[in-house]
């Protein structure tokens, strides 16, 4: 769950981004899985859906490649958007699922941003070679890990 203010905007990167309402001081942790409210599903659960809510599912939330769980914020979280210099990071020792923190000083009106790689790869040193997004990474990589191909690295 959230654990700063912040609202909802068009954003500069894709669609809809999640912006501070505040400040965010360096350090400040921004977001933490809280159980009965985020949801941590087996990925198989995603199969059972039908075809829009499967997508719809993968478009909100990701499969965390350490746990081997799907993962759904139950608040703005799911709008945060990628980055390759993001100003959140996770800090995978203080909890399972990742405290994310601000890895620097965000102004009020920013855009809270994630790398998504450390999100789906935190453990794993592979990637598509472009990763667009969190949907399209998620759809492929377990696809090509069903069919038990590799994924080529950068």
């Amino acid at each position: 769950m959230l654990l700063v203010r912040v609202r909802l905007a068009p954003s500069p990167i894709h669609g809809i981004g999640v912006f501070a309402v505040d400040p965010i001081p360096s350090g400040t942790e921004v977001w933490r899985f809280t159980p009965g409210l985020d949801l941590d599903l087996d990925p198989s659960v995603l199969d059972a859906q039908p075809p829009l809510a499967h997508e719809s599912l993968l478009h909100y939330g990701y499969i965390d490649l350490r746990l081997h769980r799907y993962i759904l914020g139950c608040d703005e979280v799911r709008f945060f958007n990628h980055s390759d210099t993001p100003n959140v990071m996770p800090d995978f020792t203080l909890d399972r699922y990742g405290v994310y923190s601000a890895a620097h000083d965000i102004a009020a009106g920013e855009e809270i941003t994630v790398n998504y790689e450390l999100l789906d790869v935190a453990t794993c040193n592979r990637k598509p070679a472009n990763l667009q997004s969190c949907v399209f990474f998620n759809r492929h990589y377990l696809q090509l890990m069903d069919a038990q191909t590799d994924i080529s690295c950068n």
